[in-house]
């Protein structure tokens, strides 16, 4: 019982100095570092989801035929199809030195033409795809300058193009993110997301 007890109380006044010291690196941190908010300005990765879901989708389902259908020859065919890219906004909330929450919104711009065969004739067409997530990014190097993360989100992806949409479940993962400069940075990630795959960079703005 007084082993139990004894260590009930070194175990008690470890955690209560864990904690102090914890708070002199947040207080020292915070010193160096007094921003609580950032906002951020981001492109790049390729809009995987969006291409496969929205820019192939029914095209060429004769291809594997010897000999086309009729309805394949004459039917509307998709032609020339453009993507923006990911451009992504980010407002950041910062509660820990290791620990900051974000709301990351991303859009991908959609724009082609369809071929009208029988009336030989392009047909324009265009749609939009969003990604609305909070995101909670852990710092695991942090320095006033330099600081490195890996992020994770969860949120809501919507899409339309040429008549079709969609809306589902979104995701995001960036294993590997760096920030570089104090008030402003430039920052680069390698992302995995239903918006986009690939990398990521932008500059951003602490306050």
């Amino acid at each position: 019982m007084k082993r139990f007890i004894l260590v009930a109380l070194f175990g008690a006044v470890a955690s209560v100095l864990f904690a102090q010291e914890s708070s002199v690196k947040e207080e020292r941190f915070r010193e160096r570092f007094p921003f609580r908010y950032e906002v951020r300005l981001g492109y790049g990765g390729t809009p995987l989801y969006d291409e496969d879901n929205f820019m192939y989708s029914g095209c060429c389902p004769d291809i594997y035929r010897p000999f086309p259908s009729l309805d394949n020859l004459y039917s509307v065919q998709g032609a020339d199809a453009y993507m923006t890219g990911v451009i992504s906004g980010e407002f950041s909330i910062h509660y820990r030195r290791w620990f900051t929450l974000a709301f990351n919104l991303g859009i991908n711009g959609m724009w082609g033409r369809n071929y009208d065969s029988l009336n030989d004739v392009y047909l324009r067409k265009s749609g939009l795809s969003f990604n609305i997530m909070p995101v909670a990014r852990f710092h695991w190097f942090t320095r006033p300058v330099v600081r490195m993360y890996t992020s994770v989100g969860l949120g809501l992806y919507a899409g339309w193009y040429d008549g079709r949409s969609e809306v589902t479940a979104a995701g995001m993962l960036v294993p590997v993110g760096i920030s570089i400069g104090k008030k402003v940075f430039f920052f680069a990630e390698s992302i995995y997301s239903t918006a986009s795959f690939g990398g990521n960079l932008g500059l951003g703005y602490r306050f």
